[in-house]
């Protein structure tokens, strides 16, 4: 990403334990904060309700992460998956809400998509 002069970025609808996701998985690259959740709320993200929460895939992440203990920003704000973009000035270049398992794009996938925002041949 850095080659093709793309930067990465993280959002989070709040600050909750962001120094440590900073340092600890993100590497040291930015991390906005969305307190009013507007990126997650355009890009149609739904919001976990009920049933979805009794999915096998659900609970099955819900166990693995809290064996690993965390995450520890399980809280009302937290009731949005998440998800992937790719924008460039004049537009959106990739977008993916998170699915059921919270899986995430391939970077490979993201990388194409960033190339061609910058205007790279595939």
């Amino acid at each position: 990403f850095d080659k093709i002069g793309v930067d990465l970025i993280a959002i989070s609808n709040q600050d909750l334990y962001a120094e440590d996701f900073v340092q600890d998985a993100w590497g040291g690259l930015p991390l906005y904060i969305d307190e009013e959740d507007r990126f997650r709320e355009a890009m149609g993200a739904p919001v976990y309700k009920g049933l979805w929460l009794c999915k096998p895939a659900v609970i099955k992440k819900s166990c693995t992460v809290s064996v690993s203990g965390g995450p520890k920003d399980i809280n009302k704000k937290a009731n949005r998956v998440g998800g992937d973009l790719v924008i460039a000035n004049h537009g959106i270049f990739f977008e993916r809400n998170e699915d059921s398992t919270f899986s995430h794009t391939e970077p490979s996938v993201l990388l194409k998509a960033a190339r061609k925002a910058r205007g790279f041949a595939e």
